[in-house]
């Protein structure tokens, strides 16, 4: 089953970069389709380390059943079962904050920002989105995000909460574009 979960997220990620068009070659359109799904993502590789935990207990348990009882073997056993369990509610206590993903509807800063210019332009259109983030480069910050440059591939921004810079390829922008026009 363990095995199952992983297939399903090479298979699922796969299925995703086809349908948004993202090529094996595209670092840019990966990362950005690694973080539109990564609460999915995060959850089989949680499922599938739960499966894994479970097989092997299941193994260390099923050991014991066939061999003939022996107090020191049983006392090892246990002292592994306990460093198993540690361990799981070590990982656990790492993933709880990301357990939910995002609350349903919540979104980043940048699409925030990428809304407000959209209701700015009264528009969805590349052409008069892009524009506005070439003119935002020179003026205050949109929904906490200050755009800083652009070119013919990228645009460069940096979310002023956290002080994060990073960049988004056109080809993504307009796919980004195309996703929020459609909600």
């Amino acid at each position: 089953m363990a095995a199952e979960a992983y297939c399903e997220i090479a298979a699922g990620i796969e299925e995703e970069m086809a349908q948004a068009g993202i090529g094996h070659a595209d670092d840019d359109g990966i990362t950005w389709l690694r973080s539109e799904i990564t609460e999915w993502e995060r959850e089989l590789w949680r499922l599938a380390d739960q499966y894994k935990s479970a097989a092997d207990r299941i193994i260390l348990m099923a050991t014991f059943a066939v061999a003939p009882a022996n107090p020191s073997a049983l006392k090892e056993a246990e002292a592994q079962m306990v460093v198993m369990d540690r361990r799981i509610r070590e990982v656990e206590a790492k993933v709880k904050p990301y357990r939910g993903g995002r609350r349903p509807g919540a979104i980043n800063r940048f699409t925030r920002a990428l809304r407000e210019l959209a209701r700015r332009a009264g528009s969805w259109e590349f052409e008069d989105i892009i524009t506005l983030i070439e003119a935002a480069s020179e003026q205050a910050p949109i929904e906490g995000v200050q755009f800083q440059d652009l070119n013919d591939y990228k645009v460069w921004y940096q979310d002023m909460v956290t002080g994060h810079e990073d960049d988004i390829s056109i080809a993504n922008l307009k796919r980004a574009l195309r996703r929020q026009s459609a909600i």
